[in-house]
């Protein structure tokens, strides 16, 4: 079994996990795409599309190199689908946007926050693979 370690320049070791990587065999290097339905904002864009929605937002803040981000990607792709209209999903990638991932104090990815009338309701650090949890946890930050 491969073990997933990776560590990137400005990101705390706290942050790095040792987990086993089942799915990914010695010599694997495939890529395990991102979501693509959820649209990325960025330190630039964060104010406008987060902070001043007047629909609810929920923000994903990620890595590329981060395996449970990819693992959740395609939950949180069908979440955004079925609540449209509803709860509006963004992504931030962590790498590119230090400056939303520190004012926000994000230590772990993916780490999920729930914002609505531009304050924080709900964080959740860890992937939700799983499309009831992770749909119970967008309903119940809004409750």
């Amino acid at each position: 079994m491969r073990l997933a370690l990776t560590r990137r320049a400005g990101v705390p070791k706290s942050c790095v996990r040792s987990r086993p990587v089942a799915s990914l065999r010695a010599g694997d290097n495939r890529e395990i795409p991102m979501g693509s339905d959820t649209p990325v904002v960025s330190d630039s864009t964060f104010d406008e599309v987060v902070l001043k929605s007047t629909e609810p937002v929920v923000v994903d803040f990620y890595a590329e190199w981060c395996g449970p981000c990819k693992a959740m990607a395609p939950t949180l792709d069908a979440v955004a689908a079925d609540m449209k209209g509803k709860v509006k999903i963004v992504k931030v990638d962590v790498d590119q946007s230090p400056g939303i991932t520190t004012k926000y104090a994000i230590q772990a990815m993916p780490t999920l926050m729930v914002f609505h009338g531009g304050e924080v309701k709900a964080r959740q650090a860890g992937a939700m693979v799983q499309k009831k949890r992770l749909e119970d946890f967008i309903k119940d930050a809004l409750a």
